[in-house]
């Protein structure tokens, strides 16, 4: 399963805490019954703080390649572009580094390349996790869990969390 990969995502050989954040923890770009936090650039660097106290790693976020104007926001205020679509964080440097707009086969690699442990929405990037044997924590709708578990029950790597507010989200 080593077939050509487009290495234009290629950082290095170190391992992180990646975090996909595409379209599924966004109001209006999913579900409509799905709950959703308030994001803001507060909660963003919660999470992020919360992250580099938990795994106490170097942290990757990947997005998909649909726009989200919040995202956009995020690398006007915070990265500088390191190269195409490749952006660093403006303190945290290569600590804190923003992978944007990126196919399934990008994120592909980047998790094979660099993921120690991966926070996503539970879909496609988590079952892949599980086949690469990397650590995952899938945020899935409450009311769906049983369905979510039918899917995910066989994946000894991947820890389901409940989709909340804000005040309990990154409940990992």
């Amino acid at each position: 399963f080593d077939y050509d990969f487009d290495r234009s995502f290629y950082l290095n050989d170190k391992k992180y805490c990646v975090f996909h954040l595409d379209e599924k923890w966004f109001k209006n770009h999913y579900y409509e019954d799905f709950t959703y936090p308030t994001w803001d650039f507060d909660f963003f660097n919660k999470i992020i703080n919360i992250l580099n106290k938990k795994f106490n790693l170097p942290i990757i976020i990947t997005t998909g390649n649909i726009k989200i104007k919040f995202i956009d926001d995020l690398i006007k205020n915070y990265f500088n572009e390191q190269k195409k679509n490749i952006f660093y964080h403006k303190n945290m440097n290569d600590k804190l580094i923003l992978v944007n707009n990126l196919t399934f086969r990008q994120v592909e690699f980047v998790l094979k390349q660099n993921c120690d442990t991966l926070i996503a929405c539970e879909g496609g990037v988590t079952h892949l996790s599980h086949n690469l044997n990397i650590k995952t924590y899938a945020f899935v709708q409450k009311k769906r869990k049983v369905f979510y578990n039918h899917w995910t029950g066989h994946m000894h790597n991947i820890q389901l969390c409940e989709r909340s507010d804000n005040h309990n989200f990154l409940n990992i």
